[in-house]
């Protein structure tokens, strides 16, 4: 009996859930067609927005994303005005918040679509366009691939209760009937209790057939009722259920309960089931009826049990359903056996016909004849279960002929029982069209119409990634161009002139090139040509001297006749090159040697000429990121009195720790700095660091203590405006001027003497000392050092490492040192590197020296080492008793 009533139970619950869900599937429905338009509608109008067409609003745009959003979070939070939870399908339900993030990114896309559309900012409009329209593509296949789900599970979940309360309800009769059986024993006390126990589980059972809102019934062989559920008696005109029993469905008086007696009698008198029949009552509303014929224990028929639900809101959902599809913007189509079983209104507009006339055609007759593979391809995948619905672009063919783009996209399912694809079309041709002349204007040059620097490369990258094309007979070169007058033109006649002029180049040279080659717009006065499918050098300097010649010749331009002529770079093809990028930085050097060599010139790259400037050109380039990334290093040589041996001071040397070329001194990357401009920038940091170090190791010396430093500085440095205001700096930030040696070549003094002069007494002000170094390497003369405001001299390391082998090298060192002592400077020399030259300086009185005798120069951990030693390691020469004597 419990059986019964779980039973019983189990029937009742299942069916409030299928109604809840059915309901529910139609709010999904609903919203989701809502959702679809709204799409599609923000895809229009951003593209209309972005084109600047007449009527775009950016008010209208953010209102319909506004509107798009409320309207998934009604699909995923629920409708509480009709009772409707959120939905919770878990096959279902991560797509849906899938969409959600793509919601909220076309949201933020539109916002900055309608932000740069009114600033004219282009560039980032057409960034948001194209989120919104890849967004708006993949939205449609994915919301209808959550719809079509939906449908399809919410029939089968119906189809499969029915069932179940079907066999439930047979299950329970089959207990009866054992229960009966059990009954007539022929104990008189078990057959009162198990009547009892019957009357207790009749009960029961009867109030869980009473609740159950479908009709339920149980007839015997003429089709009278012998049971009844409320649902089942009230739809007859009886408030008791007990009153309907024994009558016909016929008595009703309706048409359709005489068309019920008639299935009664059918399913009583062939035993054959009567499965979904789907009939419409007298005040519209729909039933589906199932009835099962009762059989005795002989198997012959005694009666029959059915099940009569009411599925108006089932109905009514797949017709909104199908409403949506008909009146869609999307081309929908049911593809079955390789032809259309099924199109939409818009599927047979997109594509010129009606709907009676594309219903029936090959699916591939509507597809440009070149992607008919492509589509047979994805249909078959989609039909055999390998493919989503991802959707793809192909191009159609209308019933006039003309070509179409299309974005389709398809889900593999069944019509009427047999494979087929359900898929959607959108036309995409304006989009198409907009995204081509985006693409356009992002790879060509505006003024010109040449391709620019970005469609260059491409095209260079794929020259380079085919490997065969590197041969004598099937390689490529590239020619890079520069304009020798042009900027005459352009500050003379104007910018509207240089511009006619530019579009002019581009014309002449295009025409000395062949239809197959490249001719590019760099911007500026700069174009580069790719040649295709070059026999050799020979080919390209061919090509390079017409070039020359076409540019050479006057151009007209606003009644002047201009001659600008160029200088051309030429790159023959190499297996080394690695991409692009190489090809264009050996043309540039090209061309940079051919402007050196005189203008109106050609120069071919040669990997072994060219590779000192290219690694020169390569320092200038990583130079400014050496400061910020702390890669300069300051190594510091000793200083020392040559009378005693006693430390004085250093010479910060500075060096480059590149992370490519490793460990560089000076003379590998000062000129690159000079030439670029960058070597104050050096100059400054060396100033500042070294100074900082110095007042570091000044700590902890004794207070008597006295340590100088010598830092390198340049003459453009030296002469820059704000370069004695730099001193000042260092000096309140906590360096010591009056112990600071400014280092200055030869050079700088003859390059400018007053002005040098004037800025040596300005940092003397400031407590700062001048040592002049190199002397006697420059041009300068012995008597002018009276006039110049400097303390030290230091002799150059090449007479210092002469003096042994040429007796004018030492003759010129004790001059120096007898000058120096004359006028009151003091004299350093450079490159001490033997006993020989330290005996031979400390003969001529010179004061001080530096060289590897005493010390290479040391990194600051190591001058910390010998700041803190009893004595110096070259202390021992002054020990030594032949030095001594000198």
């Amino acid at each position: 009996m419990v059986s019964i009533a779980v039973a019983a139970i189990a029937a009742h619950s299942l069916i409030g859930v299928a109604l809840l869900q059915r309901t529910r599937d139609a709010h999904v429905v609903n919203l989701a067609g809502r959702q679809r338009m709204l799409s599609q509608r923000i895809a229009k109008e951003a593209v209309l927005l972005s084109t600047g067409r007449t009527g775009a609003s950016a008010a209208t745009l953010r209102a319909l994303a506004d509107e798009w959003a409320g309207t998934h979070r009604g699909l995923l939070d629920g409708d509480a005005s009709r009772g409707l939870p959120g939905l919770d399908a878990p096959s279902i339900r991560p797509a849906l918040d899938a969409l959600s993030d793509e919601i909220a990114r076309v949201q933020r896309a539109v916002e900055g679509l309608t932000t740069s559309a009114a600033t004219g900012d282009s560039a980032q409009t057409e960034r948001h366009l194209g989120e919104i329209l890849e967004a708006e593509r993949s939205f449609l296949p994915r919301m209808d691939r959550v719809v079509f789900s939906l449908d399809d599970a919410s029939v089968r979940t119906s189809r499969r209760l029915q069932w179940v309360v079907l066999s439930l309800l047979v299950f329970i009769l089959a207990l009866l009937a054992a229960v009966a059986r059990y009954i007539f024993r022929p104990s008189i006390r078990d057959v009162v209790r198990a009547l009892d126990r019957v009357g207790e589980q009749a009960r029961l059972l009867r109030t869980v057939i009473d609740a159950i809102p479908d009709h339920i019934y149980v007839k015997d062989v003429e089709g009278r009722a012998t049971l009844r559920n409320v649902a089942s008696a009230r739809a007859l005109g009886f408030d008791d259920p007990k009153l309907a029993v024994g009558h016909t469905d016929s008595e009703s008086g309706s048409a359709l309960g005489t068309a019920a007696l008639r299935d009664d009698l059918e399913v009583i008198r062939t035993g054959v089931p009567l499965l979904d029949k789907e009939e419409r009552g007298e005040k519209g509303e729909w039933f589906v009826t199932t009835k099962m014929p009762l059989r005795d224990d002989a198997g012959d028929v005694v009666g029959l049990v059915g099940v009569t639900r009411n599925v108006t809101a089932i109905r009514e959902a797949a017709a909104m359903f199908e409403g949506l599809v008909e009146h869609s913007v999307a081309g929908t189509a049911i593809i079955q056996d390789g032809h259309m079983a099924y199109v939409n209104p818009r599927m047979a507009e997109i594509f010129g016909y009606t709907v009676e006339e594309m219903t029936g055609l090959p699916a591939l007759s509507i597809v440009h004849e070149d992607d008919q593979d492509l589509v047979r391809e994805n249909l078959r995948r989609r039909i055999e279960g390998e493919a989503t619905a991802i959707s793809y672009n192909a191009r159609g063919r209308t019933k006039t002929g003309r070509t179409i783009h299309v974005e389709l996209a398809g889900v593999g399912g069944e019509h009427e029982g047999r494979p087929a694809v359900i898929g959607t079309a959108m036309d995409v041709t304006e989009r198409e069209e907009v995204e081509q002349t985006l693409y356009h204007q992002a790879h060509h040059d505006p003024l010109t119409g040449l391709p620019n620097r970005a469609l260059f490369q491409v095209r260079l990258d794929v020259a380079v990634e085919r490997g065969d094309r590197v041969n004598d007979e099937a390689g490529y070169a590239v020619l890079f161009i520069d304009l020798d007058r042009f900027k005459v033109v352009n500050d003379t006649l104007g910018h509207s002139a240089g511009d006619r002029l530019l579009q002019k180049v581009g014309e002449r040279i295009e025409r000395v090139v062949r239809p197959r080659d490249t001719v590019a717009r760099f911007g500026g006065d700069e174009f580069a040509v790719l040649l295709d499918k070059v026999a050799g050098p020979e080919h390209a300097e061919r090509v390079a001297a017409r070039v020359k010649d076409a540019l050479s010749s006057p151009i007209r331009v606003d009644g002047n006749d201009l001659s600008v002529g160029a200088s051309v770079g030429i790159v023959m093809a190499r297996a080394d090159h690695c991409d692009a990028d190489a090809v264009l930085r050996e043309a540039d050097l090209a061309m940079y040697e051919a402007k050196r060599a005189g203008r109106g010139r050609s120069a071919t790259y040669d990997i072994v000429a060219h590779g000192a400037m290219s690694r020169r050109l390569r320092l200038e380039i990583d130079l400014p990121q050496a400061v910020e990334r702390d890669e300069l290093r300051l190594a510091y040589q000793p200083i020392v009195d040559l009378t005693d041996g006693a430390l004085v001071g250093f010479e910060a040397l500075v060096r480059w720790e590149h992370p490519e070329h490793g460990l560089l001194y000076p003379d590998a990357f000062i000129g690159a700095a000079e030439d670029s401009g960058q070597v104050a920038a050096v100059d400054r940091w060396v100033l500042r660091e070294a100074s900082r170090q110095m007042a570091a190791w000044r700590e902890g010396l004794a207070d008597d203590a006295v340590l100088m430093l010598n830092v390198n500085c340049t003459g453009r440095d030296l002469l820059e405006s704000d370069y004695t205001d730099a001193v000042r700096r260092i000096r309140d930030e906590g360096g010591d001027p009056d112990h600071l040696f400014l280092e200055i070549t030869e050079s700088v003094l003859v390059e400018d003497p007053d002005a040098v002069t004037a800025e040596l007494r300005s940092l003397q002000n400031v407590g700062v000392r001048f040592c002049i170094d190199d002397f006697g390497t420059g041009y300068s003369s012995l008597a002018s050092l009276h006039s110049l405001p400097v303390d030290r001299v230091k002799v150059d390391r090449s007479f210092v490492a002469e003096m042994a082998e040429r007796t004018e090298s030492a003759a010129l060192v004790r001059t120096i040192i007898r000058l120096g002592q004359i006028l009151g400077k003091s004299i350093v020399a450079e490159g001490i590197e033997t006993v020989a030259h330290l005996e031979a300086l400390c003969g001529m009185g010179c004061a001080y020296g530096q060289g590897y005798l005493f010390s290479r120069p040391l990194w600051p951990d190591q001058v910390s080492e010998l700041l803190a030693s009893e004595r110096p390691p070259w202390a021992t020469y002054w020990a030594d008793a032949d030095v001594m004597a000198v």
